[in-house]
């Protein structure tokens, strides 16, 4: 592949839609990061990333949930929880 000027590029990745975008989703599932773990994601590939999905219970287990939630938000993502954490949680 080659890019305008003809030299060799390593990925040929179309240009993507700004935030928020309808098509060409990215999601993340967050086995349990921490609220800095999530500013690194962020730092590295918060373009990319559209939703962000708390799997496997973590939402019940997490002490910091609202923060980590609008840490999220924060970055313009849309923070999604399976729907048996949110009836666990009420």
């Amino acid at each position: 592949m080659h890019d305008s000027d003809g030299a060799h590029t390593f990925l040929d990745v179309p240009t993507r839609e700004g935030k928020p975008r309808d098509r060409g989703l990215t999601h993340v599932i967050d086995k349990g990061l921490n609220l800095r773990e999530i500013e690194g994601l962020f730092d590295t590939a918060g373009e990319y990333v559209d939703i962000v999905k708390l799997g496997w219970g973590t939402s019940y287990v997490t002490n910091n949930l609202e923060k980590k939630i609008a840490l999220y938000r924060d970055v313009q993502t849309r923070a999604k929880a399976k729907l048996e954490e949110l009836y666990a949680r009420l």
